[in-house]
């Protein structure tokens, strides 16, 4: 936030000095002219520092949901897969207590 910020508040500040440099007999004539300029840039930099806060503040509560929704998503993606495991398991275990069934029964005859 603060980079992005700065960055804003650079290009305010890069544009001033582009209008003062056009300006600048203006700007040495009349004091109330800079003075209007420092005026304009605090304006917009408490302007953009509250939206910041506010896109800020959007993101963060956005984020939330969608991490919740994916944790949510990825625990119950684990449950299927455990489940699927111990199904598979299960199987594989009756096939074995049958083959071994089958062979107790072999060696009888």
């Amino acid at each position: 936030r603060q980079e992005m910020f700065a960055a804003a508040m650079a290009a305010i500040d890069e544009e001033d000095a582009v209008m003062l440099y056009r300006c600048s007999k203006l700007a040495e004539s009349s004091p109330l002219f800079l003075e209007a300029v420092d005026m304009r840039r605090r304006s917009m930099e408490k302007t953009l520092a509250e939206r910041f806060g506010q896109n800020l503040q959007h993101l963060q509560s956005i984020m939330g949901s969608v991490l919740g929704d994916l944790n949510r998503a990825n625990v119950q993606a684990h449950r299927e897969a455990v489940r699927e495991a111990r199904a598979a398991s299960d199987e594989a275990l009756k096939a074995a207590r049958r083959a071994a069934e089958m062979n107790r029964e072999h060696l009888q005859v």
